[in-house]
């Protein structure tokens, strides 16, 4: 670990000692940033403690070595996570394949057969496939967030800690979230017709399950409780810091990338890509993963409350949703103005261009990021065209 902090003073330009001391929480002296939320840059750059430091526009090499260290263990984080995650979901199925056979007396011959077919439509029809969801996203981001975080060198309660959040501010973002639900959905929606033959869609029904009681309750416990927690956490705890490490700016958007690219489709990568943008602005703002956590919560409840008029009767169904339409459309328009207003009043980050030789391209020459990228791509290419 030390020899890869190690930075050479000679590789830095330096004043003399009259030079004012660098912020290691605000190292590129950015006014559009949260320094809150930084992490020590001294970590990254040592000799930023010393009097006579000048960060450099262009980063030396030890510095580089350094920050693509951050890179590196978000993108492993990434891949780790895709990968385990589709390997517990296929142990899990086997699991449950084999005690449905030992139940119903069949054998391994017979998943060749219309058995097979009957094992395997029962699996998705039921509550075992949500169930088999739950486990596999809640263990796999848990652990991702937990160890990427170890790496990175922050502690767990860092993220529960926000300044300035009040419940107006919550009602606020859960509004304007709601406006920018609808809003994807209808971009959705026309990405949809423009490609009829396409599965935009991917394999996200198996996701969850609506068919039965059972399966709505544990679809609804994990797309309404375990997914806003765990995926906050993966995403906008672990992944973010990581890829913030020079830049805010930077962290928001990769992270609301890497998120749309985890969902594996090209719908939820429309949706998850616009809230994502949102929900790291809003964790940086108030240097907490709270904020996101309840306007998550809030946008998939939503989807739920909408998935639950099926269980009553048609007449009463179409009262519902007209009750519900008229509902989301008011919150929407609501949320739609305050996102103007906030647009108006607030500023989003920016990057400094000693920053922008810190990010972006310079993310690129991390092979744990880069590979990251590829996985999940060919991901949702792959459940699009098949």
């Amino acid at each position: 670990m030390e020899d890869i902090l190690e930075i050479k003073e000679s590789e830095y330009i330096t004043g003399d000692s009259s030079t004012r001391m660098i912020d290691p929480f605000d190292p590129f002296e950015n006014p559009t940033e949260n320094h809150c939320y930084n992490e020590d840059y001294s970590k990254i750059v040592p000799q930023i403690t010393q009097q006579s430091c000048v960060i450099p526009i262009r980063p030396a090499k030890a510095e580089k070595k350094a920050i693509r260290r951050d890179y590196n263990i978000a993108g492993v984080g990434l891949v780790a996570n895709f990968l385990f995650a589709q390997l517990i979901a296929y142990a899990l199925t086997v699991i449950a394949m084999f005690l449905i056979m030992r139940e119903n007396d069949m054998s391994f011959s017979d998943l060749s057969s219309a058995a097979g077919n009957f094992i395997r439509g029962h699996i998705y029809n039921s509550s075992i496939s949500p169930a088999i969801t739950l486990l596999t996203f809640l263990t796999v981001n848990l652990a991702t967030f937990f160890l990427g975080i170890r790496f990175l060198g922050i502690k767990t309660g860092r993220f529960f800690s926000p300044k300035g959040l009040t419940i107006l501010n919550v009602l606020k973002y859960i509004l304007i979230g709601a406006f920018l639900q609808y809003g994807s959905g209808m971009i959705v929606n026309v990405v949809r017709e423009l490609f009829s033959e396409a599965d935009i869609s991917g394999q996200s029904a198996y996701l969850i399950n609506y068919s039965s009681l059972r399966s709505f309750a544990v679809s609804a416990f994990y797309t309404c409780i375990a997914a806003p927690l765990t995926e906050e956490l993966f995403y906008r705890g672990f992944v973010m810091k990581a890829f913030s490490v020079t830049s805010q700016r930077f962290g928001i958007i990769a992270s609301a990338l890497f998120f749309a690219l985890g969902h594996g489709n090209v719908a939820q990568f429309i949706l998850t890509f616009i809230m994502g943008i949102f929900l790291g602005y809003i964790d940086i703002k108030h240097d907490s993963v709270l904020p996101s956590i309840f306007v998550h919560f809030s946008a998939n409840l939503t989807g739920t409350a909408a998935s639950a008029m099926s269980f009553f009767e048609v007449s009463v169904q179409s009262t519902l949703y007209i009750a519900f339409t008229v509902c989301l459309l008011m919150a929407s328009a609501v949320g739609l103005v305050l996102l103007i207003i906030m647009l108006k009043k607030e500023t989003f980050p920016k990057a400094s261009i000693a920053q922008q030789y810190r990010s972006g391209l310079m993310s690129l020459t991390s092979i744990g990021t880069l590979a990251a990228f590829l996985i999940l791509s060919v991901n949702i290419i792959w459940n699009t065209m098949t």
